[in-house]
């Protein structure tokens, strides 16, 4: 890996960071807006912004009000979703763009997101399926953004 690769990795992770601590009211609890899942759509692109998207992930909820099992859970759904992608990226066509696209958004909207549901379940006591949809409605929108929005501006950014 080049230099100048590990200095975009290191600038996602903490774009990453800064996007979802500036709005830290809409970034964390059961109706969630985290503009920054907008860069986690570069993980269709290039599968190695996995690692900068999972640090700026752990990051950026070391500031939740949940504290250290923010950093855990978040961390993990983020991971098991990036699995799940990864897992299922390989048997689908790589140039149907869109179906990659609408199951990247399934694999992080759903499973992801009911991660975080069972977290805000346990720590907080909310219930667990419409906690579910509430916090899977905000990563769907950001995603679907930011699938339409890196499909534009990605074969720029990476000349």
């Amino acid at each position: 890996m080049n230099s100048k690769k590990i200095a975009l990795y290191g600038v996602v992770a903490a774009l990453y960071v800064v996007l979802t601590v500036i709005i830290a009211p809409l970034s964390y609890g059961p109706l969630q807006f985290r503009v920054s899942e907008i860069l986690v759509t570069l993980i269709m692109f290039d599968l190695g912004f996995s690692w900068p998207i999972l640090i700026g992930t752990a990051l950026a909820n070391f500031f939740s009000p949940l504290g250290m099992i923010d950093v855990i859970f978040g961390t993990v759904a983020t991971l098991v979703a990036i699995g799940s992608y990864v897992a299922c990226k390989k048997v689908l066509p790589s140039d149907k763009f869109w179906q990659q696209a609408i199951y990247f958004v399934v694999t992080f909207g759903m499973v992801g997101m009911f991660l975080i549901a069972i977290e805000l379940n346990i720590v907080e006591q909310l219930p667990l399926f419409e906690t579910w949809i509430t916090v899977m409605i905000g990563q769907v929108a950001v995603l679907v953004l930011g699938v339409l929005l890196m499909k534009k501006i990605y074969p720029r950014f990476v000349k």
